[in-house]
């Protein structure tokens, strides 16, 4: 009956039967419950207690030790609660998630985006011991990858801050492959490994330096005079056909106003082009102008202009 007053209504049972158990000889261990204090508030106990008995096996009493751990105990309710709102955070993020504890890595978690975009489920991933044979088949590559993730994990560790972001090729699950920006963070003993496929990106990047490498060769290699200016009428960029015509070498007509050699009464027909054009009236237009050659005669020249 006294238990009773002490004990919160929901942590009786646990504690009968545990002490059941020690009446019974048995090592009561560590119970954590809930009491009640004299004015009513809740607080947490860790007990241990153990029978004490006589030569003849009769039970004398217990002995009984107990620490408050009320403090603990809202802690790992506050971390717990975080890490919840974190798992439904990154359940619902764009980034593939992989969650490990402990020193061997074991794998809790891996969130949907982690799954359709490698093809692994936790079944495939229990650890990240398995993980980097599967994500990086080449050994000198993973050789590679392992060392520069553990020193940078490292780092963040001992840093308590976020890891530098690295970037790796990963091998999915049918053999495809994904560019993927890995981020790192620690939160009550477990880790965080956070992938950005940054796939689509990189073939954008590629496409955009194969575009611009056909380009440069055309502009390069034209049999027209070609250049390229700002919207300030400066010509930035200028080839060798262009700078033939007008007798000038390429870097003398970087840097020049398109109207620097241009006859005074024909100076507007560009001017009114570029003016148009920034103001979304036309994109390219097609005219004729007269120049002066650096000898010192007229050219004519028939332009094209377009807005870039």
């Amino acid at each position: 009956d006294f238990l009773r007053t002490l004990i919160a209504p929901e942590d009786y049972d646990l504690v009968a039967r545990n002490f059941q158990a020690a009446m019974r000889g048995e090592s009561g261990g560590n119970v954590e419950f809930q009491c009640v204090r004299r004015s009513g508030e809740k607080f947490w106990l860790s007990v241990s207690w153990l029978a004490i008995s006589d030569h003849e096996g009769h039970s004398l009493g217990f002995r009984t030790s107990g620490v408050d751990i009320t403090r603990r105990k809202k802690v790992e309710a506050e971390l717990e609660n975080a890490l919840v709102q974190f798992r439904a955070m990154a359940e619902n993020s764009p980034l593939a998630v992989y969650q490990t504890v402990g020193a061997e890595q074991k794998a809790e978690y891996l969130n949907s985006k982690f799954v359709r975009t490698f093809g692994y489920t936790l079944e495939d991933v229990p650890s990240a011991a398995e993980w980097w044979p599967l994500a990086y088949p080449d050994a000198d590559y993973r050789k590679q990858i392992m060392e520069e993730w553990e020193a940078r994990v490292g780092q963040a560790i001992a840093n308590n801050s976020e890891i530098v972001p690295l970037e790796a090729v990963v091998t999915c699950k049918d053999g495809s492959q994904r560019n993927i920006q890995w981020g790192f963070n620690s939160l009550g003993g477990k880790n965080w490994a956070y992938g950005l496929d940054l796939t689509e990106h990189r073939r954008a990047e590629a496409r955009i330096r194969e575009s611009e490498e056909k380009f440069r060769l055309a502009f390069s290699n034209a049999n027209i005079g070609m250049c390229l200016v700002d919207l300030q009428g400066r010509i930035f960029q200028t080839n060798e056909k262009m700078a033939s015509i007008f007798g000038y070498g390429m870097s003398e007509l970087e840097g020049m106003s398109v109207n620097d050699l241009a006859i005074a009464e024909d100076s507007e027909l560009s001017l009114n082009f570029m003016r148009g054009a920034v103001d979304g009236h036309r994109d390219s237009a097609r005219f004729e102008k007269r120049y002066r050659h650096r000898q010192g005669h007229v050219i004519y020249g028939e332009i094209w202009s377009s807005l870039v």
